[in-house]
């Protein structure tokens, strides 16, 4: 009463892994405090006014401009759907 059925299963996964090797240590807390800050409705002039304010300054030594910030952020962004692409698929073939 038991068939014995082949079953052929290709699984293809893509991922991108660039981003491991993409921010600083440095670079990666200053995002993360532009994007928590950012969640809580805070203007880019306010957050460089607060990271100012904390010792924070560009990874070349400058002050962090309102739109020095925008750009770092809007950046991480577009970073971030290019490599958080992962395609996983499967497949079945039951001829």
């Amino acid at each position: 009463s038991h068939k014995n059925k082949k079953l052929n299963l290709n699984i293809s996964v893509e991922i991108k892994l660039s981003y491991l090797n993409g921010l600083s240590r440095y670079q990666d807390e200053l995002i993360r405090h532009i994007e928590e800050l950012r969640e809580k409705s805070w203007t880019f002039k306010d957050i460089s006014e607060y990271l100012i304010s904390k010792g924070y300054r560009s990874s070349r030594g400058k002050d962090l401009s309102p739109q020095l910030i925008e750009r770092m952020y809007k950046k991480y962004l577009q970073k971030m759907e290019r490599e958080n692409f992962i395609d996983i698929s499967l497949k079945t073939d039951n001829s």
